[in-house]
């Protein structure tokens, strides 16, 4: 997901970096003062001496345990720390210009990810990063090279879909379709293959209307994506219902994510099961999303489902991510949320789902569907007597 301090933590196709990053980052100024006293070897209770200072090593390896855990305020004390102290190590370098990315900070982002590649020449996420910086930047064809450099190095999908996209913006489409494929075979989930998969349409699309000057991109256009909403009903099959209670979950304050209390979820992969019932969801939902959108294709990137008790919520977030930076994709991308037991309406809080910018509050019906625009904001928060069951999907419609 696009960082927003709005918004839940969800990535798709993330970035081929050596940590992770799940969560959004708190753009406040840190303190840089670091106590390495907190990571000493405790003294022997026979012979008491001072503590030790911990090695190089340990605390490069407590930075980046730091980092892969989403503590990025500590993460970034200990990065700091190194640097001051002249330790050249390109991993250090690398995950603390991700750091700086997400902070806005591009400039001194790009300074780290080069001093990362002058330590080693052939560390190719660290080109992958760079490329990914100057494309942001809008220097595109140094960008063409970065990102091509780590694909000699070292090709992976992500590397030839950041490489098709600037492509892309160069309008360079056959070689962009191209290194599209190249993605698609390297690719290894099934989620990153859908927006992979969106973004060939994308481009052969712009491709074929590139023939003729004169024609224009014509979109179908059922209803503003900034501010409309759908509203559809399917009746719920009771063994859908029975068969989600089976299914393995993890708690909300677990997700990785903006959702919080004390119920239950889902990972972001419901329609990978191959269940019958499951399977038919997923295409029924796929026919009416084709039907109410007026689109020829859907592609479901993440599908979950939320068990919501009393105390469960979510503040205002969208669904983009990273990669819908690319190819359009924001404009194509589409959230729906269906309703299989709404649980206690009877409350103060009865899980009324709010849209904002512009406003409206919706209380949810069994069977309702609502499609809204990914990049529209919207929150819910319950406190009801019984339990609450949805299932979630983001999708692209084309």
């Amino acid at each position: 997901m696009v960082s927003n301090n709005k918004e839940q933590g969800k990535k798709k196709i993330p970035e081929a970096q050596t940590f992770p990053v799940p969560y959004t980052l708190d753009k406040k100024k840190e303190n840089i003062g670091i106590n390495t006293n907190n990571l000493s070897t405790p003294s022997k209770p026979s012979k008491p001496s001072k503590p030790s200072k911990p090695s190089k090593e340990e605390l490069i390896n407590q930075a980046f345990k730091f980092h892969s855990q989403g503590n990025f305020s500590e993460a970034v004390k200990l990065y700091q720390y190194l640097i001051n102290q002249g330790i050249n190590d390109q991993r250090v370098f690398s995950n603390y210009g991700i750091i700086l990315k997400n902070l806005g900070k591009l400039k001194e982002a790009e300074l780290s990810f080069r001093h990362a590649i002058k330590i080693n020449p052939d560390f190719a996420e660290a080109h992958y990063n760079l490329g990914n910086i100057l494309r942001n930047s809008g220097k595109l064809k140094e960008a063409a090279k970065s990102i091509l450099t780590a694909i000699k190095i070292k090709p992976s999908s992500n590397s030839y879909f950041a490489y098709a996209s600037c492509l892309y913006e160069l309008k360079e489409l056959n070689s962009c379709i191209e290194s599209l494929y190249k993605s698609k075979e390297l690719v290894k989930q099934k989620s990153d293959s859908q927006i992979i998969k969106a973004s060939i349409i994308v481009a052969e699309s712009a491709k074929s209307l590139s023939f003729n000057s004169t024609n224009k991109i014509k979109e179908k256009k059922l209803f503003d994506k900034r501010f409309d909403r759908l509203i559809i009903n399917r009746t719920v099959e009771d063994e859908l219902v029975s068969y989600l209670y089976t299914m393995k979950t993890k708690g909300l304050d677990d997700s990785g994510d903006s959702r919080y209390g004390p119920g239950l979820c889902t990972d972001f992969k419901l329609f990978e099961d191959t269940s019958p019932v499951i399977s038919k969801l997923s295409n029924d939902l796929e026919e009416i999303c084709k039907k109410a959108l007026g689109v020829n294709n859907i592609f479901s990137c993440d599908s979950f489902f939320n068990l919501f008790v009393s105390g469960s919520g979510q503040p205002p977030h969208w669904h983009l991510s990273q990669a819908d930076e690319n190819f359009n994709l924001a404009s194509k991308k589409y959230s729906l949320v269906y309703y299989l037991d709404i649980g206690d309406q009877d409350c103060e809080e009865p899980g009324i789902l709010k849209l904002h910018d512009p406003d409206e509050e919706i209380l949810p019906k069994k069977g309702m569907i609502i499609i809204i625009g990914a990049q529209r904001y919207h929150s819910v928060s319950y406190h009801g007597n019984k339990k609450r069951l949805m299932v979630g999907v983001n999708f692209y419609g084309l």
